[in-house]
């Protein structure tokens, strides 16, 4: 069995390693998780000091901070990174989904 790279750069490093995971070359967990970082690299959270506080608390993508010493609380939400690594890439996440569901497909 190869060890995986720490860190996959590239697309070709990505679709290297998918391939190997679904050979049973390196482990198909690590290989997922590698997805899952580069998934979740789309998203980052954003300072919104307008948002309603009765429609933050019932939305799982806002989260709010302990009071700043203004008295106030700033709120910050999820939200798609314009050029975030998994865009550089060129992967959407329909392609990240597809190529976990095949590794987690073949683990059987």
């Amino acid at each position: 069995m190869m060890n995986m790279p720490g860190v996959l750069q590239t697309r070709a490093d990505f679709e290297r390693m998918h391939s190997a995971a679904l050979n049973g070359l390196v482990s198909r967990a690590q290989m997922v998780s590698q997805w899952q970082g580069l998934l979740s690299s789309s998203m980052g959270w954003v300072l919104d000091s307008d948002a309603d506080a009765e429609a933050v608390s019932d939305n799982p993508s806002f989260r709010v901070f302990a009071p700043s010493e203004e008295g106030g609380e700033p709120e910050v939400y999820r939200q798609k990174r314009i050029y975030g690594r998994m865009d550089a890439l060129g992967y959407s996440p329909s392609d990240i989904e597809t190529a976990i569901a095949a590794l987690e497909d073949s683990n059987g």
